[in-house]
């Protein structure tokens, strides 16, 4: 899953790369004997996204011999889909969808993570709303989607509040612009989002407040994954990746107007 509140360029993004350091241009090019496309999944959220509307990947891949090739997908879970389908070779996606992910089986690598965010997810209610506190969801709709971070901050927040998820009514949505609409046309009570869908709610949406956020209950964290096979024998690939994507968070730290500029 990046101003009037853009989605994750404000806050630090720390990349924690399980291999350091960048590949020379000889070594990637003695590695491809033939163009190749590295094929990048993404949402609208997060470094990877300000990094394709920069460009500047596939400068530095060209003379190596590789192209970028970017696919956007509404949600985790459903980019994890295209991972294992092999449609993607690299993407991103928060700690929710990803540990769903692999205990169903899906042949995926962790690469490196961001620092938690757990301010970036929230269940809303509207303002004018009876409902003061997670408790007094007990009985209504919620809308929400499988496997989703706010799925999992959902059933927390429900349980520090001594309920279950079968405690609400779950309107069960595919994507954030689905939850939202049910949400603004108050066919639901509540529902869960993360930046820059909550953002988005907040400052352009029907008056709306937060009932509970990630804090205390959900690092909301996103990990950079890959597929084992494509990570061991495309390393140095990675790297370069992972490097150029260090620099784009550090530009996005210092430049937040450019960023909601490159994005808006």
């Amino acid at each position: 899953m990046p101003h009037c509140k853009r989605p994750h360029a404000t806050r630090r993004q720390a990349l924690h790369a399980l291999a350091a350091g960048v590949a020379t241009a000889s070594g990637l090019a003695q590695a491809a004997d033939a163009p190749r496309s590295l094929r990048i999944g993404y949402q609208k959220f997060n470094t990877l996204n300000i990094l394709k509307g920069a460009g500047h990947l596939e400068t530095l891949l060209a003379p190596l011999g590789w192209t970028v090739k970017w696919a956007e997908f509404t949600t985790g879970p459903v980019l994890l889909e295209a991972l294992n389908a092999g449609a993607i070779d690299f993407g991103h996606a928060a700690d929710t969808p990803s540990v769903f992910a692999q205990a169903a089986g899906v042949n995926l690598s962790y690469l490196a993570a961001e620092q938690p965010y757990p301010q970036g997810i929230a269940v809303l209610v509207p303002a004018s709303s009876a409902v003061k506190t997670v408790a007094e969801l007990k009985g209504k709709k919620v809308a929400v989607g499988r496997g989703w971070n706010v799925q999992y901050l959902l059933v927390r927040a429900l349980e520090d509040a001594g309920l279950s998820f079968t405690d609400i009514e779950p309107v069960w949505v595919n994507n954030a612009a689905d939850a939202r609409s049910a949400f603004e046309s108050g066919k639901v009570d509540a529902v869960g989002l993360w930046d820059p869908f909550l953002a988005g709610a907040q400052l352009t949406g029907s008056p709306s407040r937060v009932l509970r956020n990630g804090d205390g209950l959900s690092n909301n964290r996103t990990f950079y994954l890959s597929t084992p096979e494509f990570a061991k024998a495309n390393s140095a690939l990675l790297r370069t990746v992972f490097a150029e994507l260090r620099k784009t968070n550090d530009w996005a730290d210092k430049n937040p107007q450019a960023v909601a500029d490159q994005l808006a």
